[in-house]
């Protein structure tokens, strides 16, 4: 089976693109991890940059270079793509386009709709029970948002971008 996994950096793997391509390989599958970012279409058939891991390779530890043979690699070759980065944001709207289309000829484990869509934290009341999360406020206006806190002075908060993530621009505002 070959597996495709998208990834910001072949050269500086994150944990997750460590860890699972070393599992997936010790269970037999040729593993490709290509730049999400690189994202190109070749008469509607769509590639990216990336490189093909060797099968009998130790297993990976975060942060290393992606080793093996670097070259083009088309999703429709692949069994199975899963991503696992994000698009730069100055080619997200591309990028998301093309695997959504790609999507739509080549099994992908998570949806684009869902990454594109819910993988931000105002989605997060949609996914997670009420009992089972925080209170969440979401909006654009920081007076709105600034007279929200200063009515709750007990209270601690969390102040975070929607759209961020491994814990960017993320703001503990104590209680006052």
């Amino acid at each position: 089976m070959k597996l495709l996994i998208l990834v910001n950096n072949l050269d500086y793997l994150g944990d997750n693109d460590a860890l699972l391509t070393s599992a997936f390989r010790r269970f037999g599958w040729q593993i490709i991890l290509g730049e999400i970012n690189a994202i190109a279409a070749d008469d509607y058939r769509y590639f990216t940059r990336g490189v093909l891991l060797p099968e009998n390779a130790e297993p990976y530890s975060p942060g290393a270079v992606a080793p093996g043979t670097r070259g083009t690699y088309f999703l429709d070759e692949c069994q199975l793509v899963w991503v696992l980065g994000s698009p730069q944001a100055c080619v997200y709207r591309d990028v998301w386009r093309m695997l959504w289309l790609a999507s739509q000829q080549t099994p992908f484990v998570n949806s684009i709709e869902g990454l594109m869509f819910l993988n931000s934290k105002h989605a997060m009341g949609y996914l997670v029970p009420k009992e089972n999360r925080a209170f969440s406020y979401v909006s654009n206006d920081f007076s709105s948002l600034w007279e929200r806190y200063q009515q709750a002075p007990d209270q601690w908060w969390v102040a975070k971008p929607p759209n961020s993530g491994c814990g960017e621009n993320v703001f503990l505002l104590p209680q006052h």
